[in-house]
């Protein structure tokens, strides 16, 4: 797998837990909800975009650096 298929992976797994989560949030509502909200999924969330960004950042390296293996080759 490379880089960009992991990375769309990872947003996707992550844009259906955050959809659960605001579905089971609406009947959910109470200190210990608001908590989890707190404790687990905003952090969770701060994570996987920093992952995603340092991925998308990553890719950008690997290409160039592909980009000048090829030119060297030649």
């Amino acid at each position: 797998m490379n880089l960009s298929g992991g990375a769309g992976k990872l947003r996707d797994a992550f844009e259906t837990l955050r959809t659960r989560w605001e579905d089971v949030s609406e009947t959910w509502d109470d200190p210990a909800s608001r908590s989890f909200g707190e404790d687990v999924i905003e952090p969770y969330a701060q994570h996987v975009t920093g992952t995603l960004n340092a991925m998308r950042r990553l890719a950008e390296v690997l290409d160039k650096a592909q980009q000048q293996i090829r030119q060297d080759s030649f």
